[in-house]
């Protein structure tokens, strides 16, 4: 009880998760013909605290992409989907903020091949990693930059959508602000903010299975959790026009409270 079922083939952890791995209580089974391995993520946390790890953009680039393998099926409510089914195929210019590996950005170029994607970060791992994805998809309509979210220098108003995906929730509330303040400022007046967030789920297998999230986050993951969503974003000068449950998350979909 209390342990959750990862694909051990899937995993590349970095050396410092690994020296973690290494203490923890697991072993290897077979369910459904899929290899997997049982480990406790109660003791992950533990013993993550006792070795006084941090998780940083570098460790995260190893296995960032690994969140769609575990929590975004295929066959489920795919947040990556829903984002996706919000853009248009047309002349539209979109950014991904905090944009990582760039799992959505890619997605919309190559489906949407009328839009203009932009993903910014300011992780070098990360961006890299999404530069090799976008040589290796042959993807025209998208291109990075690395730079900061709270002051991307971009002029006003020049993005019909931007994208935040499971960043919010990481960094302190203050900081939260100034992003989407950015975000304000370069959505076009008929522009949307999409921003996809983790959800809590009424299933008990699921619920077992979101524990490593929880446990893994940094501290604001906890607040952020708590939050009213239609305050917190209201307060921000946006306004939820719809909201998609989907696996383990929710996208919702805004407009600027034009002042």
């Amino acid at each position: 009880m209390g342990c959750v079922a990862v694909h051990a083939d899937k995993f590349r952890f970095c050396q410092d998760f690994l020296s973690v791995i290494e203490q923890l209580d697991y072993f290897p089974i077979t369910v459904c013909g899929i290899r997997t391995c049982i480990i406790c993520p109660c003791k992950v946390a533990n013993l993550w605290r006792k070795n006084n790890l941090k998780i940083t953009h570098k460790i995260l680039s190893k296995f960032y992409d690994l969140i769609d393998v575990f929590y975004f099926t295929s066959k489920g409510d795919n947040p990556r989907t829903a984002i996706l089914n919000i853009i248009p195929n047309k002349n539209v210019k979109v950014l991904d903020m905090c944009c990582g590996t760039m799992s959505n950005g890619i997605r919309i170029a190559k489906k949407r091949k009328r839009a203009k994607v932009i993903g910014i970060d300011l992780s070098s791992n990360m961006l890299n990693i999404a530069k090799d994805k976008i040589r290796k998809d042959k993807v025209k309509n998208a291109s990075i930059h690395k730079c900061d979210a709270t002051n991307t220098e971009f002029e006003n108003e020049k993005f019909d959508y931007v994208i935040i995906a499971l960043v919010l929730h990481e960094i302190k509330m203050e900081l939260a602000n100034a992003m989407l303040k950015e975000a304000y400022r370069l959505l076009k007046n008929d522009g949307e903010l999409i921003v996809l967030e983790w959800e809590k789920s009424s299933s008990i297998i699921k619920s077992i299975k979101f524990a490593p999230i929880k446990i893994l986050e940094p501290k604001p993951f906890t607040s952020f959790f708590a939050l009213d969503k239609k305050e917190y974003f209201s307060d921000n000068q946006f306004e939820i026009i719809q909201k998609y449950h989907c696996d383990y998350s929710c996208v919702y979909e805004m407009k600027k409270r034009v002042q």
